[in-house]
C-alpha cells in the first residue's frame, strides 16, 4: 500500500481508490495502515507532499507546477496547504 501511495499520491488519492487497489474494507484498510506505518492514510500522503514539495521549492520550480504535481486543483490550494503544513 505505502508504494502505491509513494507513486500515485499526485493524483489525488481517495479512500475508494486504495479500498478497491488493496481488496479491504475501508475501516480494515485505515486501521491496519496505521497499525503498520503510525500514520493515517492523510498524514502519509501529506508527508510525501511535504518532501517532494521542499524538494522542488529548492530547485526554484513555480508553485503552479508543484501544485498541479502535488494533485492541488489550483496554486491557491497548494499555498494554503503549504502555509499549514510547512
Amino acid at each position: 500500500m505505502q508504494n502505491y501511495i509513494e507513486i500515485n499520491y499526485g493524483r489525488n488519492l481517495s479512500i475508494a481508490e486504495l479500498e478497491k487497489f488493496s481488496g479491504y474494507n475501508r475501516y480494515y484498510l485505515m486501521r491496519l495502515f496505521k497499525a503498520q506505518t503510525g500514520f493515517t492514510i492523510l498524514q502519509y500522503i501529506n508527508q510525501i507532499r511535504k518532501r517532494v514539495a521542499e524538494d522542488a521549492l529548492k530547485r526554484n520550480i513555480s508553485q503552479k507546477e508543484i501544485a498541479y504535481q502535488l494533485g492541488f486543483f489550483s496554486p491557491a490550494a497548494f499555498w494554503l496547504w503549504k502555509k499549514r503544513r510547512m
